[in-house]
């Protein structure tokens, strides 16, 4: 049989209070911890929209600096260094607000610098031979994209960010394409007050490269970023931390208080049924003073509510304001009696006016119903707000009876997507004003963006040209050679090609096309250029034309030089030589006839006959070096031997010449030309090349006859030699060419040089040639 414990009639208000104690403990503890959720959470969004917000600007910026970096990349990549760049430079800084400086390198070398008064100490600076700083420009190069650097104190002074984006030219890496935006341009620009005098405090920071270590740029302060209250967000294209922690946090506080609020309140609950338990007289004085203390924490936890950054209002069906949450005022600059005595639709945009009135009344009619909408709001100061909100339809509702409107600023969020639309404006500006066609295809060929010259040129409409492929606009019989050029664009990640544009009207117009493979968001596109190469085809095929005439007119002259050389030379050898040695034959005549004892007369005409001889020498070295005999008396190999020999005479250097042909006699004009190339290539040997041996060898190899002059001497560089314009080098070939010949150079400084001459073999009936 069970049995009930009794408990004493004394105890039992002290139990009844206890109970009542605990229950009430347990609820307004419960009630304390779902507050501090509610605020936590708040304060948390709250600190997350500050947190985009900033964000939102500061990509905005950086999107800047990529349209910037990007188009003066592609003038780069496309056109080369322009050579108005300080034009260039200024009209993209004027186009970007946001940006300090522009900057061009050649690999790692500042080269330009816009604008240039106080950067001029940057000028030759190379960021890739900078241990220190180098490892960004490096990260930016292996990205292939835009990287920003820093901040960092610059070499002309400042705090800035640096973005490089790195410029390729067929497929290797050029150079950058730089923007400079200091640290108080980007601060101003996300609106990061760095006096730190708002509502919250902000911190920039990023890894250094080289240290690994967390670096901190704005001034303020040794606060954990880790303590509750405080957010971070990973900010793109640097690497860098963003943190904004509001100044004020008042959870713990408010949770102590609720807490003890809630203690007190249990201990009165427990001492309130105790006394209820054992003063039942007491019960109704103790109940209405409970309902005070009640409705008092009603208007707590109202007033928090109030507290929301977002505004509450509740407007009837006529539009008058009924009630406003305090941050209301703080949002459009209205107090609740303001709003009273003014119409809500004066203060819409006239642009809006109509069609919110409309949407409005629509809402009226529709009991419960729910309207999203954006507006522009006259702000108590003069100007105009953007206000993003909810109207909830709740005048059926007995607690309600009101039309509640839930809203927030949404200006920086509006003015940033309009600041995104100009910028498009500007990149289709650009791409319209570009001389030749632009295009832009899918891996399918299916055309998406074009320029309007595309249009002009193509003569088919915006409508017709969406519905086409690349091929289309191909010459049919290019089709297969342009297919396998978008495959290596593909496949490479470029291509240039030559090929005809086929128009509307079946035109075949010669462009130059290039195109490169772009990513965007993981999908691989081909964006292309076209110039039209008419003109240029044209003087190609004219100069050709001229250069043919003057190759012939050369070829003449050449013939008429050596001509009179030849008939010079005989005259000087047979008339002049037969004069002197008369002159001389006359002077021994003398001699003899002169008497014996006339010593001086004796000497005297020695002399003569001395300087007749050597007279007679030199006449016979102007007449051989003005055409040698021996090159039409014995022919070409007999020549190149013995002028060999003359040179090694008259220079002192070793000369042998080596042939296995026992037969080579080309016809005159050709022979010539051989002969005075060599003796050209001997004489650029005598002059400049301080050897000790030549090495001349003459065969026939692979229906070519060639010729080779190897000297042991310096040495030079073909390309400073190219740049002086040589007048001997541009001799030899321009010599080469009269005759389908090629002359090829190939020289090492401290090795020597080597001159080849490569003639063409043709058979006939006297010779080979």
């Amino acid at each position: 049989m069970n049995s009930i414990v009794a408990i004493p009639s004394s105890k039992r208000p002290v139990l009844t209070g206890i109970v009542v104690f605990i229950l009430a403990t347990i609820l307004t503890q419960y009630l304390s911890y779902q507050s501090y959720l509610i605020q936590k959470e708040a304060k948390e969004n709250e600190v997350l929209r500050e947190i985009n917000l900033v964000k939102d600007r500061l990509k905005t910026t950086l999107s800047y600096s990529l349209s910037a970096t990007k188009t003066l990349a592609f003038l780069v990549e496309e056109y080369g260094v322009p050579r108005d760049f300080n034009k260039v430079a200024k009209d993209i800084l004027e186009a970007n607000k946001f940006i300090d400086a522009v900057e061009l390198t050649k690999q790692g070398v500042i080269t330009h610098v816009y604008p240039l008064k106080g950067n001029e100490g940057v000028i030759g600076y190379d960021i890739l031979r900078d241990s220190l700083r180098n490892l960004e420009a490096f990260r930016a190069i292996e990205k292939k994209g835009l990287y920003f650097a820093g901040p960092f104190e610059l070499k002309q002074g400042g705090i800035a960010i640096v973005g490089r984006l790195p410029i390729f030219k067929d497929q290797k890496f050029w150079g950058f394409s730089v923007v400079i935006v200091k640290l108080a341009t980007l601060l101003k620009s996300a609106g990061i007050d760095t006096a730190q005098n708002g509502d919250y405090f902000y911190q920039l920071s990023k890894v250094n490269p080289s240290t690994l270590k967390e670096e901190f740029f704005l001034p303020h302060y040794a606060l954990s970023y880790t303590k509750g209250g405080i957010a971070s967000i990973q900010v793109p294209d640097g690497e860098w931390n963003l943190y904004v922690i509001p100044k004020s946090n008042n959870n713990l506080f408010n949770i102590i208080f609720l807490s003890l609020f809630g203690l007190l309140f249990s201990g009165t609950s427990g001492l309130f049924a105790w006394q209820m338990a054992k003063q039942p007289e007491k019960l109704r004085g103790l109940v209405e003073e409970k309902t005070m203390q009640l409705a008092a924490s009603e208007k707590y936890f109202r007033s928090l509510i109030e507290k929301s950054a977002d505004a509450i209002v509740l407007i009837d069906q006529m539009g008058k304001v009924l009630y406003q949450s305090p941050s209301t005022e703080r949002i459009s600059g209205y107090s609740l009696r303001e709003m009273h005595e003014l119409d809500g639709v004066d203060l819409i945009h006239p642009d809006d006016r109509e069609n919110d009135s409309k949407r409005f009344a629509q809402l009226v009619r529709s009991p419960w119903a729910v309207l999203k909408m954006n507006h522009r709001f006259k702000h108590k100061n003069g100007h105009y707000i953007w206000l993003e909100g909810t109207y909830s339809n709740l005048l059926n509702d007995e607690n309600v009876r009101a039309i509640v409107y839930n809203y927030y600023e949404v200006t920086e969020r509006v003015m940033a997507e309009e600041q995104m639309a100009e910028e498009k404006k500007l990149s289709e500006s650009i791409i319209n004003s570009l001389p030749g066609v632009f295009f832009l295809f899918n891996s399918n060929g299916n055309i998406l963006r074009w320029n309007k010259n595309h249009e002009i040129v193509s003569g088919y409409s915006t409508e017709e040209t969406g519905k086409m492929s690349a091929l289309d606009f191909v010459d049919p019989d290019d089709k297969a050679y342009i297919a396998e050029k978008i495959n290596a664009v593909y496949e490479f990640g470029s291509a240039e090609a030559t090929a005809n544009f086929y128009t509307k009207d079946k035109r075949k117009i010669p462009y130059y096309l290039s195109a490169k493979k772009a990513n965007f968001n993981g999908v691989d596109y081909l964006l292309g250029m076209g110039i039209d190469i008419t003109d240029r085809l044209a003087a190609e095929n004219e100069l050709r034309a001229r250069t043919k005439e003057i190759q012939k007119l050369t070829a003449h002259m050449e013939r008429i030089q050596e001509d009179e050389r030849t008939r010079i030379a005989r005259e000087i050898h047979d008339e002049l030589g037969q004069q002197l040695t008369g002159l001389k034959m006359d002077a021994y005549w003398i001699e003899k006839k002169m008497s014996f004892e006339d010593r001086l007369m004796h000497e005297k005409i020695s002399g003569m006959i001395s300087m007749i001889d050597e007279t007679i020498k030199t006449v016979r070295r102007i007449a051989s070096e003005l055409r040698p005999g021996i090159l039409d008396d014995l022919g070409l190999m007999a020549a190149l031997e013995w002028q060999g020999q003359e040179f090694e005479k008259r220079s002192g250097i070793k000369t042998r010449f080596h042939t296995d042909m026992s037969d080579f006699n080309p016809e005159r004009e050709i022979s010539t030309n051989i002969f005075r190339v060599y003796q050209e290539a001997l004489t650029n040997i005598m002059r400049h090349a301080n050897a000790t041996e030549v090495d001349t060898t003459l065969e026939e190899r692979d229906a070519y006859v060639i010729l080779s002059v190897k000297d042991n001497g310096c040495g030079f560089e073909l390309q400073e030699a190219e740049n002086k314009n040589s007048l001997g080098l541009t001799g030899m070939k321009e010599r080469a060419l009269l005759f389908q010949g090629e002359l090829s150079i190939a020289s090492e400084k401290l090795k020597g040089t080597v001159i080849t001459l490569k003639v063409p073999v043709v058979n006939n009936d006297k010779t080979k040639l």
